[in-house]
């Protein structure tokens, strides 16, 4: 039997994310998105002085203007950037995913399909179908891998003591929370939470 022991801060990291994970995600997409937007405005402004030679009150306010406007428009971008990745991830998928029916197809001989065209036209439509499926999930897929690393790292805290016993619960306890079911089934204005 293994000797139980405990480290602190892999077991803090785990709970963080296990609990918290797709809104840790998100937030720091934002917040990436507002930095690196808030940057551009202010590189600009300063190219713009640079050129112009403003006054301070006039940098000031251009600063802040286009510091704002980066904000903001960094903040879209990045969140368009995060479904754009996530459609490329999905389409690949769809490409292995056809590539594997193809050869199933081929294999037992169902269909006749060894026509290049129709070949890369069902690819392309397994890729379309699955990227824009794994967009439309990609809050679960989030949520399941954070449950994942945070369910991993709160055992790895506990040195796998009882690991078979506790990894489905943990899991499943952690989707539950950052998917919002325990808010759904309204626990939290029953006492229990």
């Amino acid at each position: 039997m293994k000797e139980f022991s405990f480290q602190i801060t892999p077991f803090i990291i785990g709970c963080v994310i296990s609990l918290f994970g797709w809104t840790l995600y998100w937030a720091g997409l934002n917040l990436t998105g507002a930095i690196v937007g808030a940057s551009f405005g202010a590189t600009i402004t300063l190219i713009i002085d640079i050129i112009f030679n403003f006054k301070d009150s006039t940098f000031i306010t251009i600063l802040l203007v286009l510091s704002i406007a980066g904000i903001f428009a960094g903040m879209f971008l990045f969140k368009r950037i995060h479904k754009f990745f996530f459609f490329l991830f999905g389409a690949s998928l769809g490409i292995l995913l056809s590539e594997m029916i193809i050869k199933i197809i081929e294999t037992h001989k169902i269909l006749n399909i060894k026509n290049l065209s129709s070949q890369i036209l069902f690819k392309i439509m397994c890729a379309l179908i699955i990227g824009i499926l794994v967009v439309f999930l990609s809050k679960y897929i989030i949520t399941i891998v954070t449950s994942i690393i945070g369910t991993y790292l709160i055992l790895f805290s506990m040195n796998n003591f009882y690991f078979e016993y506790l990894v489905i619960p943990i899991f499943i306890f952690s989707i539950l929370i950052q998917t919002g079911f325990i808010k759904y089934l309204k626990i939290e204005k029953k006492g229990f939470l």
